[in-house]
C-alpha cells in the first residue's frame, strides 16, 4: 500500500465555482402577463404564504409585461411569450424557483409550452486565467501592443432537442468578505425544446424543470474542464 501511494501523482487543487444565481424560463404562447400578481401567486400556492414582496423594487402588472420581486432574491416576470423565475443562488442554499416554476405549470396548464430553459450563473477567481486563453494564438491576440478582452461562447447539443450554451467573460464579482473584484463569469443556458400538444406540454415542461440539479452537475463539470484548459494555456 505504501509503495502504491508513493508512486501516485499529486492531486491538483481544484478551483471551486461560486454560484450566483439560477433562473427557469418557460416559453410558450400565449401567456397572459396581466394576471401575474402577488394575490394570484399566493392563492394558488405558487409562492409560500409568508413570501414578502420586496417594496424596494417596482411591481409592474400590465397586459404586455408583469414582474414582481420578493425579499430573498426571488423575481418572477411574465411576457406574452414566456414567464421566468429568477433567484439568487449561493452557498448551500437550495434554490426555490424550480419548485415555484413547477407549481406555476400545474396552475397554468393550458398554455402550449414550446421550450424550457435553465440558466445558471457562477464565477471563478481571476487567477484561473483569461477567457481569451481559450482562443488559438495568432495575430488577433495583440494589436498595437494591446491584447483584446474576449467573451467566449460555446454551444453543445447533448441530446435530441437539448442544448447547452455557455458564455465566459470577465466581470466584477462579490467576495465572501463583502468586497468586490474581478472574476471569470460563467453563464450556462440549458435550452430544451418541447414537441407536444397543448394538453401534454405542461407535463413535459415540468419534467424538464425537475432536471435542474442534473443541469447544475453538468454545468460544474463542464466549467471545471474549461478552467483546466485555461490554466494550461497561461
Amino acid at each position: 500500500m505504501w509503495i502504491i501511494c508513493a508512486i501516485l501523482p499529486p492531486i491538483m487543487a481544484r478551483e471551486q465555482m461560486t454560484m450566483q444565481g439560477i433562473s427557469v424560463v418557460l416559453v410558450g404562447a400565449v401567456h397572459n402577463p396581466s394576471f401575474l400578481n402577488h394575490d394570484f401567486l399566493r392563492y394558488n400556492n405558487i409562492v409560500p404564504d409568508d413570501a414578502a414582496v420586496n417594496a424596494a423594487l417596482p411591481h409592474i402588472c400590465t397586459p404586455a409585461v408583469s414582474q414582481i420581486a420578493y425579499e430573498g432574491g426571488l423575481q418572477i416576470a411574465s411576457e406574452p411569450n414566456k414567464v421566468s423565475f429568477q433567484e439568487d443562488f449561493s452557498g448551500d442554499k437550495r434554490p426555490g424557483c424550480p419548485d415555484i416554476a413547477i407549481r406555476y405549470l400545474k396552475t397554468v396548464p393550458l398554455v402550449k409550452y414550446t421550450a424550457a430553459g435553465i440558466n445558471l450563473y457562477g464565477f471563478f477567481p481571476e487567477s484561473i486565467g483569461e477567457p481569451e486563453n481559450l482562443l488559438k494564438s495568432g495575430v488577433r491576440q495583440q494589436y498595437e501592443n494591446a491584447s483584446p478582452s474576449a467573451e467566449v461562447k460555446l454551444a453543445y447539443s447533448y441530446a435530441p432537442q437539448r442544448f447547452i450554451n455557455l458564455t465566459i467573460n470577465k466581470g466584477v464579482v462579490p467576495f465572501a468578505d463583502g468586497n468586490a473584484g474581478k472574476g471569470i463569469l460563467f453563464h450556462g443556458n440549458f435550452h430544451k425544446n418541447i414537441e407536444a400538444g397543448q394538453n401534454e406540454s405542461y407535463m413535459i415542461a415540468s419534467t424538464l424543470v425537475q432536471e435542474w440539479e442534473s443541469d447544475l452537475e453538468h454545468f460544474h463539470r463542464l466549467a471545471e474542464k474549461i478552467v483546466v484548459e485555461m490554466k494550461g494555456t497561461q
